[in-house]
Order: structure tokens, then sequence, then C-alpha cells
């Protein structure tokens, strides 16, 4: 592994030990990836809003995640780590990618990145309801049974009055972090919504991290696939460009790829491949490149990989600076080396072009008209996620033939 870049499998069993501490107390460091305890941290429940993606939404925001991006908007403390001068040995090649080197006073700032040793969990619970904030212990977990009753009971006051509530979201941080009380939360909101049918979906948002390590994760939700939907983040599509935006090795670069397979494979649900954010995505040296190196060549290539349709479903965001922190935010931007990026239209202009150019042009949705509702769009997504499942199958029985003639 390079030096210098997280390795997200030991900073995941640092965050489970520390959350399966009690009293701020952390237990010696994990041999698990996640934790498998129906507990959250919660730093924030948002108000409900409008996505073009999962519909209206009330989002759950936890604590914790392997990776570091550099555009996350959010706070360091909350992703549950601290961020120190350990200055990495080895560094991508910026230059090569097209961007500009920090030097002077940024190149300070360059040098701080994601120390393994120091991760902890926050001290300070922001923005939470008394209903959320009364049942957490004092390092700030609460069972998956206290914050079910709260939002549940949200969301039934809501549709009373006659909102419409399509998803509720689970995002962060790393939800997946979470094994144990995403499980909890899927069980009773699909006891519920057998109960009442006007409740909405579980909305999962991921890396893909955990799901892309060990695919037997998956394996306890397949009771409740029904209840839920899953978001995927693209963390960029070549190595290179992972690993700058992400800080992790680019190993790990084909996390979000596999994880979309994986979650279509088991689960034979729909999966939407996006968060891809068109400020770190590409520059135009590296637009102007040919094969695998080119990010939208390499984009289409392994989303049609998964599914010849599925580049169709490919959903993208614009970096927001409304955080916590709007100076530290920039900071990371640059010490990443994204002083020079495309602008967002012009990437958006040549993605759509060359997409369209492949015969797979991509869907447009709104926050007015989620994709969600979209029947077309939905019908489709079934469809891919159907198909993905049965190649699976017929892969598995295959292999398993192949095993018995051995």
């Amino acid at each position: 592994m390079a030096t210098g870049r997280i390795n997200p499998e030991k900073f995941a069993r640092q965050l489970t030990s520390k959350i399966s501490g009690q009293g701020g107390k952390p237990k010696p460091e994990s041999s698990e990836l996640w934790l498998d305890e129906p507990v959250f941290i919660v730093y924030n429940v948002a108000r409900p809003y409008n996505s073009q993606n999962m519909g209206r939404s009330l989002m759950i925001d936890v604590s914790g995640c392997p990776y570091r991006c550099a555009f996350c908007w959010v706070h360091d403390e909350a992703l549950g780590v601290k961020m120190q001068g350990a200055k990495p040995e080895a560094e991508p090649p910026l230059q090569q990618l097209g961007l500009r080197t920090p030097s002077g006073p940024q190149a300070a700032e360059a040098s701080e990145q994601a120390s393994e040793k120091t991760a902890f969990l926050p001290r300070k619970i922001a923005r939470l309801p008394d209903e959320v904030r009364k049942p957490m212990q004092r390092d700030g977990q609460i069972s998956a049974d206290e914050l079910f009753k709260y939002v549940i009971g949200n969301v039934r006051a809501r549709l009373e009055k006659g909102e419409v509530i399509d998803t509720i979201g689970f995002t962060g941080g790393s939800p997946t972090l979470y094994r144990g009380g995403l499980l909890r939360f899927a069980e009773l909101l699909h006891k519920a919504r057998q109960e009442d049918p006007r409740l909405p979906k579980m909305g999962i948002y991921t890396e893909g991290f955990h799901i892309a390590h060990d695919p037997s994760y998956l394996d306890p939700f397949v009771p409740y696939k029904d209840s839920l939907r899953w978001f995927v983040s693209v963390k960029n599509a070549t190595p290179e460009t992972f690993s700058q935006m992400t800080r992790i090795d680019p190993c790990h670069s084909d996390n979000h790829f596999k994880a979309m397979r994986v979650i279509m494979e088991k689960l034979g649900t729909p999966v939407i491949p996006g968060g891809l954010v068109l400020d770190t995505f590409a520059t135009p040296e590296l637009l102007a490149e040919q094969g695998m190196k080119n990010p939208l060549v390499a984009l289409h290539r392994k989303l049609s990989e998964i599914h010849p349709d599925f580049p169709r479903m490919l959903s993208w965001d614009k970096l927001s600076l409304k955080v916590h922190d709007r100076a530290g935010h920039e900071r990371k931007m640059r010490g990443a080396g994204y002083e020079t990026t495309m602008p967002p239209r012009d990437v958006l202009g040549q993605l759509q072009e060359y997409f369209e150019r492949q015969g797979t042009p991509i869907l447009s949705f709104t926050p007015e008209n989620p994709r969600i509702r979209d029947r077309a769009a939905t019908d489709m997504m079934e469809r891919i996620a159907a198909d993905v499942q049965a190649r699976g199958e017929r892969a598995k029985s295959e292999e398993g033939k192949k095993a018995a003639t051995r």
C-alpha cells in the first residue's frame, strides 16, 4: 500500500472499536469492519427535503466513515477522525492529473492527512431533537429501536398532515459501518409497512466499501429487501482520481462498482449509481486521454459491465460549500490538489454527450419529478436488477457444476 494513503480496513476496525467502547474508553482494535450491535451514532436528523433520486426524504446522518473525500461537506468531527499533520511520504502525481500542486503555505495544508491513529467519537452531537438526544448514551450511541420510534412517529405525523414522504434515508458518514443498526431498523420498518403501506421505504447511501469487501454483509437483509432502496456513491472512475479525491489507496477504486453489482445479485433490488461530483471528476487533460485513462471512458465501461443499460441510471452532484466549516472545507480541497478543475457544466456536457454516443443517454430527473416516481425509470431499474441477479445465479450455478466435476 502506498505510504500516506488511508487503509480503510484498518480505519474501519478502529472506528468499530471506538464505537463499541463505553464511556469513551475504546476497546482494543476490533477485528470487525462493521458493528453488528443494533445501534447508531447519529449527529443529525434533517428535515425532509426533495431529492431528485429518492423523492421526499427524511435523512438520518450517522458518524464515522473509512474514507476522507476532499469534497465532503460533513465536518471532520462527525466523520469520526481527527485531522492532524501526519505528512505522507508519497502522493498521487498531481501534475500528471492536470491539477495544480499547492506550494508555499498551501504545501503545509496539503500535508494535512487523516491519521489512522487518531480515530475518535464526536463529543458534540448537533441539532438533534430531544427525543433522539435523551435516550443516547454519553458516547452518542442510540439504539435502532429508539431511533425508529422517533423517526416513524415523525413520519406518521407528517403523513397525517397530508405530506408525502418517499424515503427514510441513512447517510453521513458511512451507514454501512452500523450493519446491526441498519438491519434492526429495516426489520422494524418492513413489519410496519406491512401494517401501513403508506410508510416510506428505507434508503441506504453508501460508498460501497463494506459490501465490496465482504458480499456476505448483505445476507441478513434478504428478508427485508422490498423495503430497501440503495444509492451507491461513485467516487471517481480511475484509480488515480479516486485516490486523490478519497485519500484511499487506489486498489479500492472499484469498491463502488463491485458493491452495485453485489447488491443487485444478492437482493435483486435496484441501485442508483450516483453522487458523482462533477467538480472533482475530470480536467481537460484527462478528458483528452485515450482508453481507460479517460474518466468518461472508464466510468461508462465499468457501469456497462454491470449491465448494458446501467449507465443510463447515473446521477451526479455539484460541489456544495454549505458546510459547518467553509474555510476548512476549502483547505481540504486545496490540500488534495483541487486548485483548478473544469467547470461542472463543461464536465456535465461532455459526460452527457459521451454516454449518448455510446447509445445510453442518461435519464434526467428533478426534485419535483424524482426518479422513484417515474414509472418508466423504475421499470428499467427493476429490469436491470432482475437481469443482474439472474446472471449472477447462472454464474454461480455454472461454477457449482464445474466444482462438482473436478
